[in-house]
């Protein structure tokens, strides 16, 4: 059996754990999180719903590399302004409802990532096809879990949970995301981001329909639209 995408992340997790210098450690943390994806140009409206008071912070355009892991729901990687970035599934998906109908899992995930440009210069040399190009147009908030309200995008808090809108297009596909994730102490979390979505959705009607929201990670996502072509 060759070398598959996997295998490579695998190969770069084994890489870097082994370094013993502490400038070459990665950093990780532990989120929880829900998104949804929708197909299509992003309503125009949607901008204005997400953020009625003009607290949102507007991060301009971007564009990320995944490398892109077929059948894959569990682990993704990605090269994000110059930062080797690696996500891990952790645990059993819980399905919850959430406001305005919505379906879909809370998950718990684990992130390393790191400054380091021999990461990325190792990733980069894997591009027989299995990486995507994701631009991305984002806005977002911030959610404070111990004081229960909202903090201006970019404080510095222990608990908290990001509440993100962005626009995508990725090889001439166009869509976007509404996502959530919550960071901070484990018992915080999970219940934290219930309650950052019940601040961010339950209000006036979105312009979307619940049927339209494809609950699913980023690297599930990617991984359905390169088996679309």
């Amino acid at each position: 059996m060759g070398e598959t995408p996997i295998h490579r992340i695998l190969a770069l997790i084994g890489y870097f754990a082994g370094m013993t210098l502490p400038e070459f450690k990665p950093a990780y943390y532990f989120t929880s999180e829900i998104r949804w994806f929708f197909s299509g140009e992003i309503p125009a409206e949607m901008w204005q719903w997400f953020d009625p008071q003009g607290l949102a912070r507007n991060e301009g355009e971007r564009t990320d590399d995944y490398l892109v892991l077929p059948g894959c729901k569990t682990l993704g990687a990605k090269v994000r302004e110059g930062r080797f970035e690696i996500k891990a599934l952790r645990g059993s998906p819980i399905a919850t409802d959430w406001p305005l109908g919505l379906l879909g899992n809370k998950e718990e995930w684990v992130k390393w990532s790191m400054a380091h440009s021999e990461a990325v210069q190792l990733l980069r040399s894997h591009r027989e096809g299995d990486w995507m190009a994701v631009e991305k147009k984002r806005r977002a908030r911030l959610f404070s879990l111990d004081e229960n309200r909202e903090k201006e995008p970019g404080s510095h808090i222990e608990n908290g949970c990001l509440m993100e809108l962005t626009a995508l297009h990725v090889r001439g596909h166009r869509g976007w995301t509404l996502g959530l994730e919550a960071f901070g102490e484990e018992g915080l979390r999970q219940e934290g981001l219930e309650r950052a979505a019940s601040l961010l959705l339950s209000k006036t009607s979105p312009p979307f329909e619940a049927a339209s929201a494809q609950p699913a990670s980023y690297p599930e996502w990617l991984s359905r639209l390169a088996s679309t072509g």
